[in-house]
């Protein structure tokens, strides 16, 4: 089903998305310390 293969390949990118922007969070927390919360 096509409709199944789309919602699986946007499932995928929404994923990688978020980890990139959790990566990308992470790496510049420890890049720029600050002791705000």
């Amino acid at each position: 089903m096509i409709v199944y293969t789309i919602a699986q390949s946007v499932r995928r990118l929404n994923v990688g998305f978020f980890a990139g922007c959790g990566v990308a969070f992470l790496g510049l927390q420890k890049q720029m310390p600050q002791d705000r919360a």
